[in-house]
């Protein structure tokens, strides 16, 4: 069967987290202590695709208080998308408006294999622990102007019908 691709989505992005399990030092302080390193496999795996690197505010905070915050981004380019983004034990893929299912799939594929052979003994020291497939869509809104609730009324009765007609 083919799929439709909607012609003006609401799709404001789409993100793919998977984590890991950190190490407990001590009750709340939790590590990955294979990250400092992870970051440059990563990047090493990566760069012929996403060669821009960005170093994010949070990659300052102290390893024992940074777990599952992203710290680092992988870009096509400055500002592009698709990107991928690292932490102490979150990865993410994160797409836009570029978003194509079959596309994005792949893509997931391959972060999932890069981090698999990049994490040092993966098969002994990496235990998923979250795997998240997440759509944020957006409608503009005069809210001035127009009543919400009616509005998701209107769109609540036209779901049904919608999702017919997408696939």
């Amino acid at each position: 069967m083919e799929r439709k691709t909607l012609q003006n989505k609401p799709l404001v992005e789409v993100i793919f987290e998977l984590r890991w399990e950190l190490q407990e030092l001590a009750p709340g302080m939790k590590i990955d202590p294979h990250y400092k390193i992870l970051i440059g496999r990563i990047y090493d795996r990566v760069k012929d695709e996403y060669p821009f690197h960005e170093q994010l505010p949070t990659a300052t905070m102290p390893d024992e208080i940074a777990g599952y915050i992203v710290q680092h981004r992988f870009r096509k380019g400055r500002d592009k998308w698709p990107l991928i983004q690292i932490g102490p034990g979150i990865i993410t893929l994160n797409d836009t408006e570029g978003y194509a299912w079959k596309d994005f799939k792949q893509r997931l594929n391959r972060v999932v294999d890069v981090l698999f052979d990049a994490y040092p003994e993966a098969k002994k020291n990496l235990k998923i622990n979250w795997a998240l497939l997440r759509y944020i869509d957006a409608v503009d809104f005069n809210y001035e102007k127009n009543d919400i609730f009616l509005l998701l009324e209107q769109k609540s009765q036209n779901t049904d019908r919608d999702i017919r007609e997408a696939i």
